[in-house]
């Protein structure tokens, strides 16, 4: 719908702006809302749409890197589209190749291209499976945050991007504790020390934390559906995932 277009190309603007750039070009960031827009609102999609987008950047309090992340966190949504669309494919560009078992993997230019810093933060490397059979949980966030850096780069730097591939890496859901007692937060939190030090990024300790917690606030918010009281809305949103 149009209106739903117009509405992603404000929130785009507004948190484009508040970040304190320049207003972006105006043919790009309508190439982003109609992006947003034609992957989230997809046929088969029935809970990964529009208005959970909208609902969790409603719940930003407008900050304007929780806004961006929730636009972008779920464009790619591989098991419910059945496949890339040709826009997604034509930002990823070389970064993945396809398989021979209906999926992609990432390609060694991945890890030598500007999106090198996202498959850091993922902890991801070239040749793994990305999407399709056999692929690692996390692959549609991370397509997803690629899409982000590829589409946003041009307009925000290397530290807000930094944060916005954070927030988007840590609404991959229902992980767990691992062996050491560390949780995904916690492990986010290491490689993003990692990718800070390794790509020259200049974010301190403080800023790295906060990083964090912003990502945490995004991800309780994505997944706070399935946890809420209210009986009818969890099996609203439970009845969407199956139709999915």
């Amino acid at each position: 719908q149009p209106w739903q277009v117009q509405q992603v190309l404000i929130a785009l603007k507004e948190s484009i702006s508040e970040l304190g750039y320049d207003p972006p070009d105006p043919v790009a960031v309508e190439s982003w809302a109609v992006l947003i827009h034609s992957s989230m609102e997809a046929p088969y999609r029935k809970y990964h749409t529009l208005n959970h987008a909208f609902e969790l950047s409603e719940g930003a309090d407008a900050d304007p890197i929780e806004t961006l992340s929730a636009l972008f966190h779920d464009v790619v949504q591989y098991g419910v589209d059945g496949d890339l669309t040709d826009s997604q494919r034509d930002i990823l560009g070389t970064s993945i190749i396809p398989t021979d078992e209906n999926g992609y993997d990432l390609s060694k230019e991945s890890v030598e291209s500007d999106l090198a810093m996202v498959l850091s933060v993922f902890g991801r490397t070239a040749g793994e499976v990305v999407v399709g059979p056999n692929a690692h949980r996390g692959g549609n966030e991370l397509l997803s945050a690629m899409i982000a850096v590829r589409c946003l780069q041009s307009i925000l730097n290397p530290q807000h991007l930094l944060a916005i591939v954070a927030c988007i890496e840590l609404t991959i859901p229902f992980r767990s504790i691992d062996t050491h007692g560390q949780s995904d937060a916690d492990r986010l939190r290491e490689r993003l020390s990692q990718t800070n030090e390794d790509f020259g990024i200049g974010a301190d300790n403080i800023d790295l934390d906060e990083v964090v917690h912003t990502a945490v606030r995004l991800s309780n918010r994505d997944v706070a559906a399935f946890q809420s009281p209210d009986s009818a809305l969890f099996v609203s949103n439970e009845l969407k995932i199956i139709l999915e």
